[in-house]
């Protein structure tokens, strides 16, 4: 309790503006006191304009100091905006090149290395955007970037209509991985073959570092920053979807659009047995505890048999 005391006394003390300005009151209300307890009869005439001049004086005094603190004050804020703004810039070149580098299904070992390393400097730099409105924009470039990065990171079978992540052999850092998905020993057999030049200039290259396949120190740094963040505020969930488009939303462009999102909602699928809007009305129910899992289960399975 002392120490808490003594600490704020201390802040006190040495606030200039705070002494300032209470030593020009001080001043003030001790000239007048003293105005009304001593007879005109006693002092000189000049007294009084002496006075005034000190009065004037010490108001003058502390509003140019109030003024010089405030002046301060916005030149502070003005270089912190000034600085965030340009860790901002660095930061939104740093992902685009980030970007650029793995773009095309890049799987060379060097330039992912630059990439993780690229990724780990620029979070770091992170930390100088203090303001909101540049946090923001740094997370839209953010999600931009995974959302591209994601994309090419993925392979599609049209025919069998299938979807899987990137294979084994695609890591191993081969041009040819395409044809090694469903053999990765090939893969790895075909990496230990692809050996750099042991030299780079005067400088000897280790064994590992001659192949071609990705750093796993690497790889994990990239699919961590690809990895949505677990306390993303998803904006979609915070907006209200009307039941109802407006008119101006629903207008000729986007006729089929709306006719569509109102088809989806009533559409009852021959398998299912249930429109969208009811599956959605029976969530919110057992969310909010008015009926159990097992009676929505129970009830499917008698309207079905």
């Amino acid at each position: 309790m002392f120490s808490s005391r003594k600490s704020v006394l201390n802040k006190y003390r040495y606030d200039p503006v705070v002494t300032g300005v209470l030593v020009g009151i001080g001043a003030l209300v001790l000239w007048y006191f003293s105005a009304l307890a001593i007879d005109k009869k006693v002092l000189p005439a000049y007294f009084e304009h002496i006075s005034r001049f000190f009065t004037v004086l010490i108001a003058a005094l502390v509003g140019a100091f109030a003024a010089f603190r405030f002046n301060s004050m916005l030149d502070h804020k003005k270089r912190e905006r000034e600085t965030s703004q340009f860790y901002l810039d660095i930061c939104l070149d740093n992902y685009e090149i980030f970007y650029k580098t793995l773009d095309g299904l890049n799987n060379v070992r060097v330039d992912w290395i630059y990439a993780a390393r690229l990724l780990l400097e620029t979070k770091e730099l992170e930390n100088e955007i203090i303001y909101k409105e540049h946090r923001r924009v740094l997370d839209v470039k953010k999600m931009k970037v995974r959302h591209d990065l994601l994309n090419q990171y993925q392979i599609i079978d049209h025919e069998t209509n299938t979807e899987s992540p990137l294979p084994v052999s695609f890591f191993y850092g081969v041009e040819n991985w395409r044809d090694y998905i469903d053999s990765p020993d090939d893969a790895a057999y075909e990496a230990f073959r692809r050996d750099r030049p042991a030299t780079f200039g005067e400088h000897e290259v280790s064994r590992i570092e001659r192949l071609p396949m990705l750093s796993e120190h690497s790889v994990y740094i990239v699919f961590e920053f690809l990895a949505w963040p677990d306390d993303y505020d998803d904006p979609l969930r915070k907006h209200k979807y009307p039941s109802e488009w407006p008119n101006d939303v629903k207008n000729f462009q986007g006729e089929g659009a709306y006719k569509y999102a109102k088809h989806r909602q009533e559409y009852v699928h021959p398998e299912f047995g249930i429109s969208k809007k009811a599956q959605e009305k029976i969530r919110e129910m057992i969310k909010n505890g008015e009926v159990k899992i097992a009676e929505v289960i129970s009830k499917d399975h008698e309207k079905k048999t």
